[in-house]
């Protein structure tokens, strides 16, 4: 895919055109179906970080039995949330990612609120503008091949930007700050 850097010449426009045009049809044809690309979710690991241990066992209700990650000594993380609207938040969890009250949880030695949120939200948003990255690499391949399609079965006037482009649009960051609402 085109580099980052700027283009400094028109041969290394061309170049950088060949190598679209290549990834474009790469392991495509006109017949082959047009994928839209899924954007990667956050992984625990990408959107967690562990903060110390539980103190007591969380309580269940009577006649569950407790999981290993909610008895005492068990691992607590606080992790970055994000809801369908795409707002972000901190929820103190178990390793299974299930919500814990903060008060279970004691922080492990040198572990500060302000610190542990400030080295997630780093990690969080450097995962975010990977994945975005990558999306819309796809996304625009997806986009060349619709506008092949639509000009080889249309001619060149026929389709709009508007046609070409309608659904397949590119994803903005959703990034993550340390004044986030803690969510429990």
């Amino acid at each position: 895919m085109p580099s980052r850097q700027p283009i400094r010449s028109d041969e290394d426009f061309k170049a950088r055109f060949r190598d679209f045009i290549e990834h474009v049809y790469h392991d495509w044809t006109f017949s082959d179906p047009i994928i839209l690309p899924t954007l990667a979710p956050h992984t625990f690991a990408q959107s967690s970080l562990h903060v110390g241990r539980l103190i007591q066992d969380i309580p269940v209700r009577p006649g569950s039995v407790i999981s290993n990650n909610r008895k005492k000594g068990a691992k607590a993380y606080l992790m970055i949330k994000r809801d369908e609207e795409g707002n972000t938040g901190f929820l103190w969890c178990d390793a299974d990612g299930k919500a814990l009250k903060k008060v279970y949880i004691k922080k492990a030695r040198g572990m500060t609120v302000s610190k542990a949120k400030a080295g997630l939200v780093e990690t969080y948003n450097e995962v975010e503008d990977v994945n975005i990255m990558e999306h819309n690499k796809a996304m625009m391949v997806v986009n060349a091949r619709k506008a092949i399609v639509k000009c080889a079965e249309q001619g060149l006037e026929a389709p709009t930007p508007e046609d070409l482009y309608k659904d397949h649009m590119m994803k903005t960051c959703v990034f993550a700050d340390v004044s986030d609402p803690e969510l429990n």
